[in-house]
């Protein structure tokens, strides 16, 4: 399945494989989104993702570097 996050700030989203929810997204992933959705150094316009706005996943960090998507 794939789920698509979003940050309306900077307009931008990213696209992501998972399994099933809830699921634990590798680092990889996770530098990935943060590339996609916002790259700039220092920026603080959103959450663990980097995502800003209405999502239909709920994000959550569960621990530094780590963070898991549930279904909304």
């Amino acid at each position: 399945m794939t789920i698509t996050i979003t940050n309306d700030f900077h307009s931008s989203a990213a696209r992501v494989r998972v399994s099933s929810l809830p699921a634990d997204l590798t680092p990889s992933q996770i530098a990935r989104v943060r590339r996609t959705l916002c790259g700039i150094d220092g920026c603080t316009c959103g959450g663990p993702l980097s995502e800003r706005g209405p999502q239909d996943v709920d994000i959550v960090n569960i621990a530094p570097r780590e963070v898991r998507v549930y279904d909304a």
